[in-house]
């Protein structure tokens, strides 16, 4: 199987089976394969010595959480998303606060929930004792259900002052979207930026304030 590696600057196409060393991976490594990714964990995977790198993205990827690990042990910047799963050896799915435990770097994370029991109330308790949390800069949450409280969710964005929230809500209740309408329409009063939450059938006004806060206020770092 071919793998695309980036090596300063310019794209190599090589043929993992065809490497006998073991490799030593710095910078970035971006596992994104749609074709066989369980045939590209293990033959990936077996050929790592180290990992020593800053940003790590997964994408249609099924993964053990003892490998999750080596990979994210040193990178300061996570994207888990499209259709990506954290699995233990028994298949059952890793939950949001097990996989923060082990980011101790960890500055940015974009990260898309594959299942509603993932994140809920009493892991958010768990989450804010966490310390590396604290380190977390940007903040990215994708299919974030109901079953994660806005109340929760409140409390949480006012602790963390300084981190970018960029929050998206999919198959929520409307009595959920009404408590959403609450807190947005609170964050706007605020003026604070780097808020924004999306969800279906908000007010588009109030989604474009949020939107072009965040960006405006980005471009200006």
């Amino acid at each position: 199987m071919y793998q695309t590696f980036k090596i300063d600057d310019k794209c190599i196409k090589m043929d993992i089976n065809k490497i006998s060393s073991k490799l030593w991976i710095i910078r970035g490594l971006s596992i994104t394969d749609e074709s066989d990714p369980k045939y590209l964990n293990s033959l990936l995977l077996s050929k790592l010595y180290r990992c020593e790198f800053h940003d790590l993205v997964l994408r249609d990827q099924n993964i053990s959480f003892e490998d999750f690990k080596f990979l994210a042990s040193s990178a300061k910047k996570v994207t888990v998303m499209w259709g990506s799963i954290i699995k233990y050896k028994n298949e059952k799915i890793v939950m949001f606060d097990k996989i923060m435990e082990c980011l101790p770097n960890i500055e940015n994370l974009y990260f898309a929930f594959h299942d509603d029991s993932m994140i809920n109330s009493e892991m958010m308790k768990n989450i804010l004792k966490l310390k590396n949390f604290e380190n977390l800069k940007n903040l990215s949450l994708y299919n974030i259900p109901e079953s994660l409280s806005v109340k929760d969710i409140s409390a949480f964005i006012k602790k963390y002052k300084n981190m970018k929230f960029w929050l998206i809500f999919c198959n929520i209740s409307n009595e959920y979207k009404e408590q959403l309408d609450a807190l947005v329409d609170e964050i706007i009063e605020s003026g604070v930026p780097y808020r924004y939450l999306e969800y279906e059938e908000q007010d588009l006004e109030k989604e474009t304030i949020m939107r072009n806060r965040y960006f405006k206020e980005h471009l200006q770092d």
